[in-house]
């Protein structure tokens, strides 16, 4: 994992999506980024509309394959692909099938994380600022 990706992010922005009934999801959100060797872990904590909250922990490489991801009651996996040091793909897929594929870039100041999520019907966007070390 690239140096600048580890660290502690808050969910800054939700951009609309391509699709105006599309609902916004989240209200507030943190991601915890880390990494050991090639191992990394990514911790998801959002808080959605109406106040529920959702845990998501994923530890994987950025091989490009399914590494399970814990917090849902489905089979639930993502498979980062590293594209550059800027630049990641994510494929996420239920019981083996393709439901959501995304690209994560950090900016290159190294200050936020956008993300374009799309499940073949709606795309948006998510911006995570950099918290302060």
């Amino acid at each position: 994992m690239i140096p600048a990706w580890v660290g502690a992010w808050t969910l800054s922005a939700v951009l609309a999506s391509n699709n105006s009934i599309a609902p916004r999801l989240y209200a507030r959100g943190t991601r915890h980024i880390t990494s050991s060797g090639s191992v990394v872990t990514i911790v998801d904590d959002l808080v959605r509309i109406r106040g529920g909250v959702v845990h998501l922990e994923w530890t994987g490489t950025l091989d490009g394959r399914d590494y399970p991801v814990e917090g849902v009651e489905v089979y639930l996996t993502s498979a980062y692909r590293k594209v550059d040091d800027h630049t990641l793909e994510l494929t996420q897929r239920v019981d083996g099938r393709v439901v959501v594929k995304a690209r994560l870039v950090l900016s290159s100041d190294g200050k936020s994380i956008t993300t374009t999520t799309t499940d073949g019907v709606t795309t948006a966007t998510t911006i995570y600022s950099k918290r302060p070390s």
